[in-house]
C-alpha cells in the first residue's frame, strides 16, 4: 500500500500542514502536543522507505503518556543494512511553565559497521516551546549537545507554527555545525475535519514534500513523500493508536470545567486562552443572550471546530430552554444544527404566528421530526 500512496497524494496537488509536519507525538520533535494529566496515551509506530535504497530499513515505535503535569516518552528506532545500521534507544520528559514547555531528550545508540566493528554512542537533547498564542506557537531545538565536548556535529533549530483551524504555515531554519542552513517550510489547508492535505520545501538538501494527516476515532494516519534531486522519492508512514485516558488518582489533578454560560473574561484567561478570543466568547453571549452547545463558538471569528475540540475538556455548556416566542432573532438564527435556510422558514413564521407547540414547524419547508427534536432540545412555549 505504501507504494501507492504517493501517486494519490501527488494528484491531489491541494496543500495543507499538520503542526508537527510529521508524527503526533514523537520524542524527535519539539513543536509535540505536550499533554495534561487529564489527556491521553498514544502508541506511535513510523516506517520510512527509501525508493533509490531498498536495502535499507528506517523504522521506529515509541510510547508515550502523561504523568501529572508531565510527559513521558520512550522510543526504539531502526535505521541501516547490512553494512551499516543503528539501533536506538530513546526516553523522554517534559513539563511545563505556564504557558512555556521545556524538555530533555536522552538515549543510546549502538553503531554496527560491516557487522566487524560495534560502539555504543550517547544522544542527548534539549527542547523548549512557547505557547503565543491559540493559534500560534514558537519552538527551539538543539540536538546532540554531547557534541560540544567531543567535537562532533550537532544542530540548533528553531520553528514558527501557525493553526487558524483552517489554514496552517510552519517556518524553520536549522543551524548545522558543520556551516550548513537549512530553510524549512510547510504550508496547507484542512480539508475537513480529521484531515489536512500540505506541501513544502527543504532548501538544504533540496526537496519538495507533500503529504497528508488524517485523524479518526482512536487512530491517527499520516503519510508524508519527499522528492529529493538525484536520490529521488522516500515516503514516510506514521500511525498513532489513542490508548486512553490515564487517572492518576490524584484529586488535585481534578480539571477544573468552566459553563460558557456563566464563565467570566478573567476565568477564559486563566485557562490560557487569549485576550481577543475570551473576549469576543463574553461579547457573543451577551449578543445571543446564551449558548445552547459548544459548536456555537465556531460563529466567532478566529474559532473553529479545531479550536472548540481543543477545549471542550475545560469548557462546556448548561442551558435553560427558552421561549421561542420571546427568544432573540440572532439567538434563533443561529441554532447549533439546523440548516440556515430551515432557520429562515422557521423565523418567517414565527412573525406571523404564536406557536403553542414546536410541532406547529412542521408547517415550514424542510422541518422534520430531527429539526423538531433539536428545536425541543433548546426551546419551549410558555403560551
Amino acid at each position: 500500500m505504501g507504494k501507492l500512496l504517493p501517486l494519490l497524494i501527488l494528484s491531489f496537488l491541494i496543500l495543507g500542514e499538520n503542526l508537527n509536519a510529521g508524527t503526533p507525538f514523537d520524542v524527535d520533535n519539539p513543536t509535540i502536543s505536550f499533554l495534561t494529566a487529564n489527556e491521553k496515551r498514544q502508541l506511535l509506530f513510523s516506517y520510512k522507505s527509501y525508493y533509490f535504497l531498498k536495502e535499507i530499513q528506517d523504522f521506529e515505535a515509541g510510547y508515550y503518556s502523561p504523568l501529572h503535569s508531565k510527559l513521558i516518552g520512550i522510543k526504539y528506532k531502526f535505521f541501516g543494512g547490512k553494512l551499516y545500521n543503528e539501533n536506538t534507544l530513546r526516553t523522554l520528559i517534559s513539563m511545563n511553565y505556564g504557558l512555556f514547555y521545556y524538555g530533555l531528550r536522552g538515549g543510546l545508540s549502538l553503531i554496527n559497521i560491516a557487522n566487524d566493528n560495534s560502539f555504543v554512542k550517547i544522544k542527548m537533547d534539549l527542547f523548549a516551546l512557547a505557547k503565543i498564542s491559540d493559534s500560534l506557537n514558537w519552538s527551539i531545538d538543539i540536538k546532540d549537545i554531547q557534541s560540544f565536548w567531543y567535537d562532533e556535529s550537532y544542530s540548533i533549530s528553531t520553528k514558527f507554527n501557525y493553526d487558524n483551524g483552517n489554514f496552517l504555515f510552519v517556518g524553520g531554519i536549522e543551524y548545522n555545525s558543520e556551516e550548513s542552513i537549512n530553510f524549512k517550510l510547510r504550508s496547507g489547508y484542512r480539508i475537513f475535519d480529521g484531515l489536512v492535505l500540505y506541501f513544502g520545501l527543504n532548501s538544504l538538501p533540496h526537496k519538495f514534500i507533500a503529504g497528508f494527516n488524517y485523524t479518526g476515532g482512536k487512530i491517527s494516519l499520516g503519510d508524508e513523500v519527499q522528492i529529493q534531486n538525484e536520490l529521488g522519492i522516500n515516503e514516510h508512514i506514521n500511525l498513532a493508536f489513542d490508548m486512553g485516558v490515564v487517572n492518576h488518582g490524584v484529586q488535585n489533578n481534578v480539571l477544573t470545567v468552566y459553563d460558557l454560560n456563566k464563565v467570566t473574561f478573567n476565568d477564559l484567561l486563566a485557562i490560557g486562552i487569549e485576550s481577543d478570543i475570551s473576549c469576543a466568547i463574553i461579547d457573543y453571549r451577551d449578543s445571543i443572550g446564551e449558548y445552547f452547545d459548544m459548536v456555537d463558538l465556531i460563529n466567532i471569528n478566529g474559532i473553529g471546530m479545531n479550536w472548540v475540540k481543543k477545549h471542550s475538556s475545560i469548557l462546556t455548556v448548561k442551558w435553560d430552554k427558552l421561549d421561542i416566542n420571546r427568544v432573540g432573532l440572532l439567538r434563533l438564527k443561529t441554532t447549533p444544527r439546523i440548516k440556515k435556510r430551515i432557520l429562515k422558514g422557521i423565523i418567517k413564521y414565527r412573525t406571523t404566528h404564536i406557536i403553542r407547540d414546536l410541532s406547529e414547524f412542521k408547517r415550514v419547508k424542510g422541518v422534520n421530526s430531527e429539526v423538531i427534536k433539536t428545536l425541543k432540545k433548546y426551546y419551549k412555549c410558555e403560551v
